[in-house]
């Protein structure tokens, strides 16, 4: 059975993670260019702005080539850990 995505919300999911993606990018390249490389969060640790470019690369990524890998794996998951509680429940119901 195949599961039926619900395309706008996805659609909306996608977008909406491609721009986080590139907010994170512009970001830390902006902190890189300004020359501080390192600067406090609002919790005030420190964050070093490569990694923030690094880790909004990846995402970006997965946005434009892998989503629907992402996507299926997360729903496939889902869908067989739901399929196998109703089975524990059916056969525990048929034992008695």
């Amino acid at each position: 059975m195949k599961y039926k995505f619900n395309k706008s919300r996805d659609r909306f999911v996608r977008i909406t993670t491609g721009f986080i993606a590139l907010f994170l990018i512009m970001y830390g390249v902006l902190h890189i260019m300004a020359g501080r490389p390192i600067y406090h969060n609002y919790w005030g640790g420190e964050v070093f702005a490569p990694i923030v470019v690094l880790v909004g690369a990846i995402l970006f990524f997965v946005v434009i080539f892998r989503w629907s890998q992402f996507r299926d794996l997360e729903l496939y998951n889902n869908k067989k850990r739901n399929e196998e509680e109703s089975e524990n429940e059916s056969s525990k119901k048929h034992k008695h």
